[in-house]
C-alpha cells in the first residue's frame, strides 16, 4: 500500500511519500517506509495496535526488517528513536 502525504498552508510545499513495509500476521503492529523530504531524512515508522511493545517484540521487528527491507546501520541507534503516542 502506498500513499503520499502534502501539507496545508506552507506545509503544503512538502510531500513525502510512504508505503507499507511489514505487518505481523495476526495485525498488531506495520512498517511503514516514509522518502526523504526537505525537512526530514527517510525513514521506517513502526506503528503498534498496543501502547507500547516490549523489548523483544522491538528486536524482533527490526531483525524481521533487516533480513527483508532495510540497510542493517539505519536502526543503529533504535532505542533513542522509539517513541509512543
Amino acid at each position: 500500500m502506498k500513499f503520499a502525504w502534502r501539507g496545508k498552508g506552507l506545509l503544503g510545499l512538502f510531500k513525502s511519500n510512504w508505503r507499507v513495509i511489514a505487518s505481523d500476521k495476526e495485525g498488531r503492529w506495520i512498517a511503514i517506509y516514509s522518502t526523504k523530504t526537505l525537512v526530514s531524512p527517510e525513514g521506517v515508522d513502526i506503528i503498534a495496535r498496543k501502547k507500547s511493545l516490549s523489548e523483544s517484540e522491538i528486536k524482533g521487528i527490526i531483525e524481521h526488517l533487516d533480513k527483508t527491507y532495510i540497510k542493517k546501520n539505519q536502526f543503529r541507534n533504535y532505542n533513542e528513536k522509539v517513541s509512543c503516542c
